[in-house]
């Protein structure tokens, strides 16, 4: 009697056994797909506490105890069937922290050394999807190995989710083995050249982990991680690949064809507009400022355009503030307003001309446009025409100084009659909020101001070191169109031409522009053509310009 009850005593122990090996198994191998199970090597109530509090979306987690272990079953009770399905997939396991532990599905292995967290963490492993997996950059080759298991009976394991997401591992790094799959190495790598990769979600990027060893028998790659993510094995490959060209940004098939006309300023046809002109610009190549502070430069063509310093139809404009002249000329009373200004060419409000009564001059008064539209802050500064200037502030603070700046009105940059009044105020400085700023400088002849030279990326009280310089005689004798006009109280006479354009950097040439010129019917001066110049003053390339002969041709 004692023989058979030892035997059946013997026999249930070995049947015990058996089923805590094939539990183990099934953890090793992605547990059971009806189960979803994983194991849990602690106290039996924190444990289940742990993992109930863990739960997603609903899933209830039963915990059933056998012995010191625990294995916890997910429902798929989630309103979203994938989530259910990420779940089903899942192996968790609690982590004490006290001693080191390990997490495992099939090959792939999670080992965390003693104290590395701060505290006692439930931590997961799912296998995903290649569509579960953030999008590869060209050049990379995901070669993970799916360890035996499949997601499903159409997809293989593609990566591994290590979850929770963030840094856990603040004291020392945990350990990741993944499995890889020789067969998806490309040809002309070796298992040498596999890496893990995890993806990091701030910067939308696959960054390699810190590689520990490369098991070529077991198949596998050891990194070091100290926080946890999507992962992957895989191979990036060097540019000799041909198939690799497009990953790499400096690949010679990236290289664009040499292109002769590069560099060289394109313009396009004069286009109709709004008013019935044709128009078109031929701006000078200037480098870029800082924060966005320069001062471009350019020519423009209007079919409308009388005779300037640069052609019959061109202009070179100068930013300014003016006094309008269409209903008489400045009375500039000492006491009274008696003047109405144009802001670029736009009206600005208190117009005396539209006024009874009189209206005393203030000082630092404030004007606005007629037609708002950039809701800047319009300052006329001084308490006289004699000391006017201006302050236009834009809504990103950046300040545009017409005539003067830092509380001086200057000579240089401002247009006055016999008296002293101020008739122009050209733009001297554009400041913006960080104290960098562009300076511009002009030239006075004939009671007009002409453009000298410009500066930017100036900071303090140095200007900058970009400019660009302007070459103009004063006193052309080839010009026949010499243009006068009076209207605003002086007699204003323009017999200049420009000659040349210099873009400079702390004085050296960066490119040039020399303008050539003929005489038209009427002896109108026609701008013929425009020479590029490179920093050696050698000739690059040329723009010319025909005009329609209506004297010899007719208008129609």
């Amino acid at each position: 009697m004692k023989t058979v009850v030892s035997e059946l005593v013997r026999v249930k122990n070995i049947i015990y056994l058996a089923a805590l090996l094939v539990m183990a198994g099934c953890n090793e191998n992605n547990r059971n797909t009806d189960s979803g199970a994983g194991s849990l090597n602690a106290d039996p109530q924190s444990a289940a506490d742990t993992l109930q509090s863990a739960g997603t979306d609903g899933a209830d987690t039963r915990v059933t105890g056998t012995g010191d272990t625990l294995i916890t079953y997910k429902r798929e009770q989630t309103k979203e069937h994938e989530l259910a399905d990420l779940s089903r997939r899942t192996v968790t396991k609690y982590f004490a922290n006290r001693d080191s532990d390990t997490l495992s599905v099939g090959t792939a292995r999670l080992a965390v050394p003693s104290g590395s967290m701060n505290g006692p963490r439930v931590l997961s492993i799912t296998p995903l999807r290649k569509s579960e997996l953030a999008q590869l950059p060209a050049g990379m080759v995901n070669v993970t190995g799916h360890c035996g298991a499949k997601v499903s009976d159409n997809d293989t394991i593609a990566g591994y989710r290590f979850l929770p997401h963030g840094n856990h591992f603040s004291h020392h790094m945990a350990s990741i083995t993944m499995p890889y799959d020789s067969t998806l190495i490309p040809k002309g790598y070796t298992a040498a050249d596999i890496h893990t990769y995890y993806y990091d979600e701030k910067n939308h990027q696959w960054t390699m982990l810190r590689h520990v060893s490369t098991d070529s028998i077991l198949a596998t790659v050891t990194a070091q991680t100290s926080h946890f993510t999507d992962v992957i094995n895989g191979i990036i490959k060097v540019p000799e690949s041909p198939e690799t060209s497009n990953y790499v940004p400096t690949g010679i098939s990236d290289l664009k064809a040499a292109d002769p006309s590069a560099g060289i300023h394109q313009i396009e046809a004069p286009s109709a507009n709004q008013n019935g002109t044709a128009s078109l610009s031929y701006p000078f190549e200037t480098p870029g400022g800082r924060g966005g502070i320069s001062a471009g430069a350019g020519l423009q063509y209007s079919s409308e355009g009388g005779s300037s310093f640069v052609g019959f139809g061109w202009s070179l404009p100068i930013q300014s503030i003016d006094i309008e002249t269409r209903w008489g000329v400045p009375r500039f009373d000492s006491e009274q307003e008696s003047e109405s200004y144009l802001l670029a060419g736009r009206q600005l409000n208190d117009r005396q001309y539209r006024k009874d009564g009189s209206q005393a001059r203030e000082a630092d008064k404030r004007f606005y446009p007629m037609v708002e539209s950039d809701f800047s802050k319009i300052i006329r500064k001084g308490d006289s025409p004699k000391n006017y200037y201006w302050e236009v502030t834009g809504k990103d603070g950046t300040v545009y100084s017409y005539g003067g700046h830092d509380g001086q009105v200057s000579d240089e940059t401002t247009l006055f009659d016999d008296n002293g009044n101020r008739i122009r105020w050209a733009l001297d400085r554009i400041t913006d909020v960080h104290g960098n700023f562009a300076a511009f400088h002009y030239t006075k002849s004939g009671n007009n101001l002409y453009p000298s030279r410009y500066t930017w990326t100036g900071f303090g009280g140095e200007e900058g070191l970009y400019s660009i310089e302007f070459t103009i005689d004063t006193e052309d004798k080839e010009r026949n169109d010499v243009v006068r006009n009076g209207r605003l109280g002086i007699m204003q006479t323009d017999r200049a031409l420009l000659r040349k354009v210099t873009v400079k950097n702390d004085g050296q040439q960066l490119r040039a522009y020399k303008p050539h010129y003929e005489a038209g019917p009427f002896g109108k001066t026609l701008l013929k053509s425009i020479d590029q110049l490179d920093s050696k003053d050698q000739f690059v390339a040329t723009q010319s310009f025909d005009y329609y002969n209506d004297v010899e041709k007719g208008m129609f």
